[in-house]
């Protein structure tokens, strides 16, 4: 088991020959994550809003202020694990973690890191390893943990 998320220490990732570091989902991380998620929202909406009358368009924007005031984008909350259920937001959060120790690593190289089926699901147990709460049981396949 790690202890890597109760020391924000980062779990090493070998891929192709290089070594890299996943930093843990800390407060920081997640902040960022929550950030990434509100703003979707608010690019889906102004989308959205073009092709919408007045009254649809409110209703889209009032639950759009729901969500995020309600706390829909928040760590450990629903809409947060169905996110963590679309690729791209995997491959989003696992460039957070890769870029934490390494600035120079783009989002490009992160959808060439996890463009296979293999690699994809490599990238998410090395994220569970990177935050495996010692207290907790072992991670679900598939899919990074929330919590």
């Amino acid at each position: 088991m790690s202890v890597a998320p109760l020391l924000a220490e980062p779990a090493l990732y070998d891929y192709k020959g290089k070594e890299y570091k996943v930093h843990p989902w800390t407060y920081e991380v997640q902040g960022k994550f929550e950030q990434y998620l509100k703003k979707r929202a608010w690019e889906a909406y102004a989308e959205s809003e073009k092709h919408l009358g007045q009254d649809a368009a409110d209703r889209a924007m009032a639950a759009t202020l729901k969500d995020i005031a309600t706390g829909y984008y928040s760590f450990g909350s629903d809409g947060v694990g169905k996110a963590l259920q679309a690729p791209e937001h995997v491959r989003y959060i696992f460039w957070l973690c890769l870029r934490k120790h390494d600035g120079a690593v783009t989002q490009e190289q992160v959808r060439s890191m996890t463009e296979t089926g293999d690699d994809y699901q490599a990238a998410i147990r090395i994220m569970n390893v990177a935050n495996t709460d010692p207290n907790l049981r072992a991670p679900r396949e598939g899919a990074p943990q929330t919590s």
